[in-house]
């Protein structure tokens, strides 16, 4: 297992404390500077357009601005600027929103981490079944990807993932408007409001789109995973954090878990409130989770005991409650 601790892009995040059980670090990593890249037009638009080049919202007295919006009204070339920075937003993360059987089909740029992550997962999943001593014959990743069970399951991710990113695109404008509008009456001048819009920008960068990079591709490769182990006849996994090498970063939920053996219908619908939140028992159970789904072999369903009686009652001192099975 890596080390994946380094720091990415001009933002410093922090993809994955501790160690990578998945291998997936190096696509989380390529996802979110992908992301980084996708914004520096848009970083750009701003210092331009808000900044004293253009002075676009005319925020200087006395100024005439070189590229103004032409509204007789501070509230309407507010809203122009909105409507622009929504646009710039959605066209640098979102590109042509593609219909649903396009999607489906990974034409959308999104498509190629997911797709990665899945093989990466199939594969770590092969390699763990011939540790394990279930003969199989390892699958031509390719191949493997052309599976009805695999293209059905890539089309779910695919949607997953698109639309969250569309989720945090909406909320990432409704942001910056805050940051504009508290800025314009705090009187702040423009090149000033655009540096914090910018910052703003980076804050999301390193929240938001750093959290959609960890989870959407660790939860791509443990589908994958969960896959490979319904193929092969493995109808018990665990939800192991021992993967991730028992370190500090390990949450109390997460490490409760570790061990406990659960069906595959189980790890893929079950979901519990810890600590009043809810919370799935598969893989990733939070956003930025990091542990990865681990074959139970000769184990079958009918020998687990009740599903209540596996999940411990407390983690970290706060209470565990099934909500759905």
């Amino acid at each position: 297992m890596t080390t994946a601790n380094e720091r990415v892009g001009h933002s410093g995040v922090e993809l994955t404390k501790g160690r990578d059980a998945s291998n997936t670090h190096s696509i989380q990593r390529a996802l979110l500077r992908e992301f980084q890249r996708r914004l520096r037009d848009v970083r750009g638009a701003i210092r331009r357009t808000v900044g004293y080049k253009n002075d676009a919202l005319r925020l200087r007295a006395n100024v005439d601005a070189e590229e103004a919006y032409d509204f007789p009204t501070r509230e309407a070339r507010v809203r122009a600027f909105m409507r622009d920075l929504r646009s710039w937003l959605r066209e640098a993360l979102i590109g042509d929103e593609p219909g649903r059987v396009r999607l489906e089909n990974g034409d959308h740029w999104l498509a190629e981490y997911v797709s990665e992550a899945y093989q990466v997962g199939l594969s770590a999943a092969e390699g763990r079944l011939l540790q394990a001593g279930v003969s199989l014959t390892p699958s031509d990743p390719g191949d493997a990807l052309r599976r009805s069970m695999s293209r059905r399951q890539l089309a779910k991710l695919y949607g997953r993932t698109f639309e969250n990113l569309k989720q945090v695109t909406e909320d990432a404008a409704q942001q910056l408007r805050e940051t504009l509008t508290g800025g314009i009456a705090a009187g702040k001048n423009p090149r000033k409001l655009a540096s914090e819009l910018n910052e703003e920008l980076t804050k999301i960068e390193r929240s938001r789109l750093a959290t959609i990079a960890r989870t959407e591709v660790i939860n791509s490769h443990a589908e994958a995973a969960l896959d490979t182990y319904e193929q092969h006849g493995t109808d018990v996994v665990g939800h192991t954090s021992r993967l991730t090498a028992k370190d500090a970063s390990v949450c109390s939920f997460c490490r409760a878990l570790e061990d406990i053996p659960f069906t595959l219908s189980e790890f893929r619908s079950v979901t519990v409130s810890w600590g009043g939140q809810p919370r799935r028992i598969g893989v990733p159970a939070h956003p930025n989770g990091r542990c990865s789904p681990v074959p139970e072999i000769g184990l079958s369903a009918d020998e687990l005991d009740p599903l209540a009686e596996r999940i411990p009652n407390t983690a970290g001192g706060r209470p565990i409650a099934i909500l759905s099975t």
